[in-house]
């Protein structure tokens, strides 16, 4: 793929996912410039390399990361565009100059825009398990242990359920 320069250092590239019903068919895409606040990615690395196609309506081609492809797959709409900022396409990965001034622009890119879609990758690692243990353990309600010691029957419940997936937690915060 060939890149644009950039209008102007406020601006970004986005990739306008294009729709399908099948989720075996290719990925299909335009590239734009525009100011922060589409969408945007947060996928893991995982070491892999760029083994992915990515199609661009312009006939060109981007090579990804399966992880990234896998994702993007996932999030494309079955009948309308979704429009997403995701740093491998949407960054020149070839140009430094580029890079050195878009790069710090990913805290802005993240926190202007208008929902992150976070990919942790397939459920093979009991990923969604692990999010919803976490999530109810998250909105138990907090005890003031200065008050008491006394837990109630849930809370020790949920306590000993923490307990028991340690090493399931432990390796999802081990995620790339």
């Amino acid at each position: 793929h060939v890149y644009k320069a950039l209008e102007s250092p406020d601006h970004i590239r986005v990739l306008t996912l294009h729709p399908s019903e099948d989720p075996t068919a290719s990925l299909y895409c335009s590239i734009q410039q525009q100011q922060p606040g589409s969408e945007c990615i947060s996928y893991t690395l995982a070491g892999q390399g760029f083994n992915s196609i990515l199609h661009c309506t312009d006939g060109s081609n981007f090579r990804v990361t399966a992880n990234l492809h896998v994702a993007l797959v996932r999030f494309r709409p079955k009948d309308v565009t979704r429009t997403i900022w995701a740093d491998a396409v949407c960054i020149n990965q070839n140009d430094p100059v580029e890079k050195s001034t878009q790069i710090p622009l990913m805290p802005l890119i993240y926190r202007g825009a208008s929902r992150v879609l976070v990919w942790l990758g397939d459920d093979s690692d009991q990923t969604s398990e692990t999010m919803q243990l976490l999530e109810r353990y998250a909105k138990r309600p907090l005890v003031m242990t200065h008050v008491s010691n006394i837990k109630t029957p849930q809370e020790d419940l949920l306590d000993r359920l923490f307990d028991m997936n340690s090493q399931r937690i432990t390796k999802f915060f081990q995620i790339p």
